[in-house]
C-alpha cells in the first residue's frame, strides 16, 4: 500500500503531475529502468543488477494450494503428511524465485509448468495439480470455496518486492517526490 499512497500524494490535486504505469514482467521492468526508460519499477528481489538501487516494500507470502476437483480437497492436513504431497503432480514455475521457494518447489512433483502466476492458477483449478501462488492471487478462489491452501504451516514461502532505481540517476523533482512519499519523508 506504500504505492498506493505515495501515488495518491503525488496525484493531489495541486499537484500537475502526469503518472504513467506499465505493468510489464520483471525482467522487462529491470531493463526499462536500466536503460532509462522506466523511472521507478517494483519487481521481486531476485536476481537484481548490482546496478539498481532497492527499497523493501513488502513481502508477499505464497501458499501450496489445490483445487476443488483434487483429491487432496477434501483430505485434511492432518491425514496426508507433507511429505506425501510428492506424490501429486505439481507446477513448476517459470519465473525468478529466490532460493527458499526454488527449494520448497523441487520437494514437489513437477510435471507442469508455467510462465506466471495466473497461468499455475489455472493448472490449479484443473484439479490435477498443486502449486503455490501468492495468497493474493488465490484469494478470490479461495473464497468461492474453489481452491484451498495446503499444510499452510510447513508449505509457504514469502518473496520480497523491492522498488527499483539506478543508482546514478539524474535527479528529477516528480521521482524524488515520489521516492519520498514512499518512505514517509
Amino acid at each position: 500500500m506504500d504505492v498506493t499512497h505515495a501515488l495518491a500524494a503525488l496525484t493531489a490535486p495541486h499537484h500537475e503531475v502526469t503518472v504513467h504505469i506499465h505493468m510489464e514482467p520483471s525482467d522487462a521492468v529491470i531493463r526499462g529502468v536500466m536503460d532509462g526508460h522506466l523511472h521507478v519499477g517494483v519487481v521481486p528481489a531476485v536476481n537484481l543488477p548490482t546496478s539498481l538501487e532497492t527499497r523493501l516494500l513488502y513481502e508477499e507470502p505464497s501458499y501450496l494450494y489445490c483445487s476443488a476437483g483434487h483429491p487432496l480437497f477434501s483430505v485434511p492436513d492432518d491425514a496426508e503428511s507433507a511429505a506425501q504431497l510428492a506424490r501429486y503432480p505439481a507446477i513448476r514455475p517459470r519465473y525468478p524465485l529466490p532460493e527458499s521457494a526454488r527449494q520448497a518447489h523441487e520437494a514437489l512433483n513437477l510435471q507442469a509448468s508455467a510462465s506466471d502466476r495466473e497461468g499455475a492458477a489455472f493448472l490449479i483449478l484443473s484439479g490435477r495439480f498443486i502449486g503455490f501462488l501468492p495468497e493474493h492471487v488465490a484469494e478470490q478462489w479461495v473464497a468461492a470455496g474453489k481452491m484451498r491452501a495446503l499444510h499452510t504451516a510447513t508449505q509457504h514461502y514469502r518473496i520480497p518486492f523491492v522498488l527499483i532505481t539506478r543508482h546514478d540517476r539524474r535527479p528529477n523533482r516528480v521521482v524524488d517526490a515520489f521516492l519520498g512519499f514512499i518512505s514517509g519523508t
